[in-house]
């Protein structure tokens, strides 16, 4: 089987059959110690209510992307916004509140997920970065 065939594989299983994998909220998680491995895909996902969702490491930008969201998407009832990272890189969660109204973006990086929030109207100073993901992993200080 080639590569192609493999990543279609595990793109349809992510779709087709969601339970297989999983994805799990990390916004008030205690930081952990493990080592990871730079292969792979890991998902992130943010509610509205800034609720922070990650996915096991898979082999698939794609279905890491999805687990996380469609996980985010179940447990909170809200419509999520996702990202997939290799393993080995950080994350930044902002949320943003300005006349009533709440969003929450993810980023690899701080600055990036504020130009997202800045594109849908958000200034900076509106913003607040609520999650971190790395050597501290948890709630950003």
């Amino acid at each position: 089987m080639n590569s192609g065939s493999i990543l279609a594989a595990a793109v349809l299983l992510s779709v087709t059959v969601p339970d297989l994998v999983s994805a799990a909220e990390v916004t008030a998680q205690p930081p952990s110690k493990a080592i990871v491995s730079s292969t792979g895909w890991v998902g992130f996902a943010v509610s509205p209510n800034q609720r922070v969702f990650k996915s096991e490491a898979l082999a698939s930008e794609t279905a890491a992307r999805n687990a996380a969201k469609n996980e985010c998407d179940t447990t909170t009832l809200r419509t999520c916004k996702a990202i997939a990272v290799t393993q080995n890189a950080d994350v930044s969660a902002v949320g943003c509140s300005f006349r009533g109204r709440s969003e929450s973006f993810v980023a690899a990086q701080k600055g990036i997920a504020l130009d997202k929030a800045n594109q849908q109207g958000f200034a900076d100073s509106s913003c607040v970065e609520f999650y971190t993901s790395g050597e501290g992993e948890g709630p950003a200080e």
